[in-house]
């Protein structure tokens, strides 16, 4: 009977790996916070670049910039932080905090993998 217990003991710790149970820090999902600013930018939507093409996409973590050019991208595996640049899509809607007007044309900015701040100097 004693074999048993320790047979399934060690069915039971596979089946915890298997399900997941020992996830490793690429899966870990993690929040990315930044800010956007050729001064502060309310309104611009923010994308983790995972297609590297320069633009967001509707499959990539997006997110909308607030007061104060603040942005908070959710739910990113954590490796692809430091893996895929940010990308700030500038509309003629965005708000320039600056002068309280709206943006006169768009544009765009990026940031390079692993930075929190997308501003013209990245450009």
């Amino acid at each position: 009977m004693r074999n048993f217990h320790v047979w399934i003991s060690a069915v039971s710790a596979l089946l915890v790996v298997a399900c997941g149970g020992d996830k490793n820090q690429d899966e870990q999902l993690v929040s990315i916070k930044g800010k956007v600013f050729d001064d502060y930018i309310n309104g611009a939507k923010v994308c983790l670049d995972t297609t590297q093409n320069g633009v967001c996409d509707p499959n990539e973590p997006t997110a909308m910039s607030t007061e104060g050019g603040k942005f908070t991208l959710t739910d990113v595996p954590k490796a692809h932080q430091a893996q895929y640049s940010l990308i700030a899509e500038v509309s003629v809607k965005a708000i320039d905090e600056m002068n309280g007007k709206t943006v006169p044309k768009p544009y765009t900015m990026s940031a390079p993998a692993g930075s929190n701040v997308i501003n013209p100097s990245r450009l």
